[in-house]
């Protein structure tokens, strides 16, 4: 299970998920509880990166994750959405 919280002034994401692996590919729903959005999920995992496909009733996205030493990039780029992207980038102190 895996969830994500971003807010800004005029924008807030709560999402949760939930998947399964099998052989280096994920499948799973995700949930944003703002709002009231579902869908399904699947994933391709391979060395320090996953790509991914979010789909619910009308939205899509490619999610990529990237891992190198101490830090980690999340890009998500959605179709049909007046979100254009998010690019999120984490280090570890």
């Amino acid at each position: 299970m895996q969830d994500l919280r971003c807010a800004s002034d005029s924008y807030n994401v709560d999402v949760n998920s939930t998947s399964q692996s099998d052989r280096g590919s994920l499948s799973g729903t995700w949930n944003e509880l703002i709002r009231n959005v579902s869908g399904t999920l699947s994933e391709r995992a391979s060395g320090g990166s996953i790509q991914a496909r979010v789909t619910a009733l009308g939205f899509s996205a490619g999610p990529t994750v990237n891992t190198t030493g101490n830090t980690q990039s999340v890009a998500v780029i959605p179709e049909g959405n007046e979100v254009r992207s998010v690019m999120v980038t984490m280090k570890r102190g």
